[in-house]
C-alpha cells in the first residue's frame, strides 16, 4: 500500500510542479484525486500495521479480496481508538474537506478557486508526510 500511496503522492506533486500538464483546473482536479488516494492508502497501511484484519470493514472477512475495506472515516476511528494514533481535529477537518472535494469531482460538479484547491492539496500532502514518518 505504501508504494501505491507514494505513487499517488508523487503524481500530486508533479501536477502542482509542472504547469505544462493540462490546464490549471485539470491539474488541480487530478492533484486532489491523487492526494485523496494517497491519504486513503496511508491510513489503511497504518491500520494494517496495527492489525491487518482492521483494514476490512467486517474483520471476519479478512483476508478476502472480495470483501470491502474500511472507509477513511472508519480507518481514522480505528486508528484513534485501537491504534493509539494521534490525529488532530484539524487533520480530521482537512481530510473531510479533501474527501468531500474528491466526491464532488467524481460524482457531481466541481467548482472552486485555485487558492482553495491548493489549500486542500497542501493540507493533504502535509498529513501524508506526517503519516509516512509514522511508518
Amino acid at each position: 500500500m505504501v508504494a501505491n500511496a507514494r505513487d499517488s503522492l508523487g503524481h500530486a506533486v508533479e501536477l502542482l510542479a509542472w504547469k505544462d500538464i493540462g490546464s490549471d483546473h485539470t491539474r488541480l482536479k487530478h492533484a486532489i484525486m491523487s492526494s485523496a488516494h494517497c491519504i486513503e492508502l496511508l491510513l489503511k497501511e497504518r491500520l494494517w500495521q496495527v492489525n491487518p484484519a482492521f483494514v476490512w470493514e467486517n474483520i471476519d472477512k479478512y483476508p478476502s479480496l472480495e470483501a470491502r475495506t474500511v472507509t477513511v472515516d472508519t480507518a481514522i476511528s480505528r486508528l484513534k481508538k485501537i491504534g493509539g494514533v494521534k490525529i488532530t481535529p484539524e487533520d480530521e477537518t482537512n481530510i473531510k474537506a479533501l474527501r468531500t472535494t474528491r466526491n464532488a469531482i467524481e460524482h457531481y460538479e466541481w467548482i472552486t478557486t485555485e487558492k482553495e484547491a491548493k489549500t486542500i492539496i497542501g493540507n493533504a500532502l502535509s498529513f501524508a508526510f506526517h503519516l509516512l514518518k509514522m511508518n
